[in-house]
């Protein structure tokens, strides 16, 4: 939700979510949110969560100026493939989404 380059990590908002089937029911659910539809940007970064924030700045800086696309200003979001406690952080494996419309 906030941008980490300009707003101090303490302060720092963010959704925290995980995919359930149709079928879960699991109570009391503390908010649902379904992540829209629509196309999405999709970058792979394959290395610690520390410097995700550098990724992000190329994708803005480097990927978009020269794409045909506008980031969308609806919110982004990350997968994480594996786990930090059983993978080797040089092999953690991250999908960044963010929504796009054409330029």
């Amino acid at each position: 939700m906030d941008d980490p380059s300009i707003t101090p990590t303490e302060k720092c908002r963010f959704y925290l979510g995980i995919t359930l089937r149709d079928d879960t029911k699991a109570r009391p659910v503390p908010g649902i949110m379904q992540i829209p539809g629509g196309r999405y940007a999709v970058f792979r970064h394959t290395g610690s969560y520390s410097s995700l924030h550098k990724v992000y700045r190329s994708i803005y800086e480097e990927w978009f100026p020269k794409s045909k696309y506008h980031p969308q200003s609806t919110f982004s979001f990350e997968m994480y493939m594996n786990h930090p406690s059983t993978t080797e952080t040089s092999e953690l494996l991250t999908e960044i989404y963010i929504p796009v419309i054409r330029k």
